[in-house]
């Protein structure tokens, strides 16, 4: 064992002491229910680090190949203008000044770069301010960084969907287990009793609902879904079912 990891163990070791003397003069029942919590919330950063790891691994994989094509398409452009020059007899002069169009090129160039800076400080931001956990921000971050969205998505709006994105395994979970409640009650009913279906959003996601409904999302009893209008007149759409977004 590495000492890293003997450092993690033994930080490990000590949360899990600390938290068990925080449980000291709890009922066996309330204790029970905090243990769970935290198995949940452990459970839950495991899922979070393993997407992290993927999303962070495709991204890489893409930069990689997408720099490999650059440098080849650079050096044949290179060797393009060399032969252009020897056929012209031209020689190469260190001194030569450059010109109003060159500067004006790398200075486009610097400021393309400081606003690629102070987007990402934002997303960021963003991220942090959606999420329940530094995990859950760097994985936004990089789900982000993959994902292509229609221009006229604001960077809140696609940080909404982002949050969406990252935490739909969670999402289904809870329809999973308030479709297994829902079910349950049904076979529970006595034979011919009869329940109407409710218009109501699936109440097994009202942790999910409720933090769309922070961002700007509302209710729609009749469709069974949640929207947000933007300001150019698209709607988005998410269904409490599957987590499902869709943009009109």
């Amino acid at each position: 064992m590495t000492i890293e990891e003997q450092a993690a163990t033994a930080a490990a070791q000590k949360a899990d002491a600390d938290f068990e003397a925080e449980l000291e003069g709890l009922t066996d029942e309330e204790k029970t229910k905090k243990r769970a919590e935290r198995d949940a919330q452990r459970s839950l950063k495991t899922e979070y680090d393993a997407e992290l790891k993927r999303e962070r691994e495709a991204r890489q994989k893409a930069e990689s190949t997408l720099q490999e094509t650059r440098d080849k398409a650079r050096k044949r452009m290179e060797e393009k203008l060399e032969l252009e020059r020897e056929r012209q007899g031209i020689d190469d002069d260190d001194d030569k000044p450059i010109t109003t169009r060159q500067l004006q090129e790398m200075l486009a160039q610097q400021s393309q770069q400081i606003q690629k800076e102070l987007q990402g400080q934002k997303i960021v931001e963003l991220a942090r301010s959606r999420a329940g956990s530094e995990t859950e921000a760097a994985l936004m971050v990089e789900v982000h960084k993959n994902r292509q969205f229609p221009p006229h998505l604001s960077i809140e709006e696609q940080m909404d969907e982002v949050w969406l994105i990252a935490n739909r395994k969670k999402i289904m979970g809870e329809h999973a287990e308030a479709l297994r409640a829902v079910n349950a009650r049904a076979n529970s009913n006595p034979a011919g009793t009869y329940y109407p279906a409710s218009p109501e959003p699936i109440r097994g996601n009202m942790e999910v609902i409720k933090k769309l409904l922070g961002m700007g999302y509302k209710e729609n009893k009749t469709l069974n879904r949640l929207e947000k209008k933007f300001g150019n007149g698209k709607l988005s759409i998410v269904d409490p079912n599957t987590g499902k977004v869709s943009v009109i």
